[in-house]
Formats: C-alpha cells, structure tokens, sequence
C-alpha cells in the first residue's frame, strides 16, 4: 500500500455517529472517566459502542465492553447483536471469545462480570478503554 493511501477505515465512513445532546457530549469527551445516565432509550448502550469504534484503525488497541452477565450482551437488540449489525463486513467476529479483529488488528472484546471471580477472567489484559453497560446492575 502506497504511504500515501489511507486505510480505508480512515477514508470510509464513520462506524458510527452520535446524536446531537448527551450521546454527542459522551462521544466526543476527553476526560478519565464518564457517566452517561438517563431513560432508557436515551442512546447510552449505542454510545458505548460508538465511542469503542474511535480507535480502531490502531493495531494496538484494545477495548472491553462489559455487561453483568453474557445473556444480556447477546440478546436480541443487546450490544453484540448492534454490533453485528454496525461491523458486518467490517471486523471479523470470534464467537468463541466474544470479540470483534478489525482489519488494521484492533479488537473489541465483550465480557461480563457477574460474580466477584468473574474479575480474574480478565486478569493480565491489558485495554485502552474499558466500558460498562448498566453500571448500576454490577
């Protein structure tokens, strides 16, 4: 590839994009730690998903999306089943580990931590961004 030519990650269009208001503001922050509530049906699970797609044109990244148990990250409209919608022909998925390989090697990876020894199962990893969907449910 000519040192010229972009990935095209980084020439196509966005994954995604936020709404204008709360989900925007989230999006776009800079800051340590960010707590986005509200209604349900406010956008904060897709927002999730949009800011874990910032990065991923950097083969070394690597984000953890994390929900109390796996049912609820695989159920239908739940944050895998987004993602597979939003990544189809973009990101290889493994349905073995829950992860999605982006082309330039980022990942995603979705877990859960229902339990206090369901911490160790991620011990020794190291993320970039760690996310929690329904933080109050932990």
């Amino acid at each position: 590839m000519p040192a010229t030519t972009k990935p095209a990650l980084e020439t196509a269009k966005p994954l995604w994009e936020p709404q204008e208001g709360p989900q925007k503001a989230f999006f776009y922050s800079r800051v340590y730690e960010v707590m986005y509530g509200g209604a349900a049906g406010g956008g904060k699970s897709d927002g999730l998903l949009g800011v874990s797609f910032r990065q991923v044109s950097h083969p070394l990244y690597r984000a953890l999306i994390l929900r109390r148990t796996l049912r609820e990250l695989k159920k239908a409209e739940g944050l895998i089943d987004k993602a597979h919608r939003l990544l189809q022909g973009v990101a290889r998925w493994n349905g073995e580990d829950n992860t999605y390989t982006f082309p330039a090697g980022a990942r995603i990876d979705f877990g859960y931590c229902d339990s206090d020894k369901d911490v160790y199962q991620f011990q020794g990893s190291g993320y970039n961004l760690i996310e929690f969907d329904e933080l109050t449910r932990f």
